[in-house]
């Protein structure tokens, strides 16, 4: 009986003992039962949260004009001689409305259209329009040097927004409706190759962003008694 106890596995295996009775008697005989660990979740590698960076509006400074002159020309054949924007704000799922004055420097073959863009601080846009410039009945094509026309565009927002500022860009597209003008005569704007930055909407306090994850408002001093 000793003999047998001393060596187990033999034993069973002579008897033919099923291998979880084996199992089973051998942790008997050990007096102690091994669970394996469980997997710990690595929780360092789980994506962060992704906060809300919506805004309730984006506003024109203080001291910027909600309109002025421009001066810039495009292909020495068309000035965009002023400007006026519809609305100092900017609120998610509004319109901007913008009015353009051009004049033309000499005679234009095709009808020139007038392209407006938002783009946000990464140069994506978040909204845009483009149209004849002038109207259908009376488009550049129709123009003598020196005629002016006016013409209105609107920019349609998206429901949401995501940026703590816009830039709203204009230029002008040939008759082909893709090709851009160069811009010939720069101003005081700035701008690039082919179009001129005319106003710049940041969000400015705390109506601007409510959740404050792009403006931060300063703490009031605690009242001491």
């Amino acid at each position: 009986m000793a003999e047998r106890l001393k060596n187990p596995t033999a034993a069973s295996l002579r008897r033919g003992l099923p291998l979880a009775g084996l199992a089973l008697a051998m942790v008997i005989l050990g007096g102690a039962v091994c669970t394996p660990a469980r997997p710990v979740a690595d929780r360092s590698k789980a994506p962060p949260p992704s906060p809300t960076s919506e805004v309730a509006t984006l506003d024109l400074p203080a001291d910027a004009s909600a309109e002025g002159t421009a001066g810039v020309e495009f292909d020495s054949r068309i000035e965009l001689v002023a400007y006026r924007l519809g609305a100092k704000t900017l609120r998610p799922g509004g319109t901007l409305d913008v009015l353009l004055r051009w004049r033309s420097l000499g005679p234009i073959a095709g009808d020139l259209r007038a392209f407006g863009q938002l783009v946000d601080g990464a140069a994506e846009e978040i909204a845009g329009d483009d149209d004849v410039i002038g109207t259908r009945a009376r488009p550049t094509s129709m123009w003598s040097p020196g005629d002016e026309g006016e013409h209105q565009m609107r920019l349609a927002l998206p429901r949401t927004l995501r940026t703590d500022s816009a830039d709203l860009r204009v230029g002008v597209l040939d008759q082909d409706r893709t090709t851009r003008l160069s811009v010939s005569f720069p101003s005081s704007f700035p701008g690039g190759d082919d179009w001129t930055t005319l106003a710049v909407f940041k969000a400015l306090g705390p109506e601007s962003n409510p959740v404050g994850l792009l403006w931060d408002p300063p703490t009031a001093p605690r009242a001491t008694s």
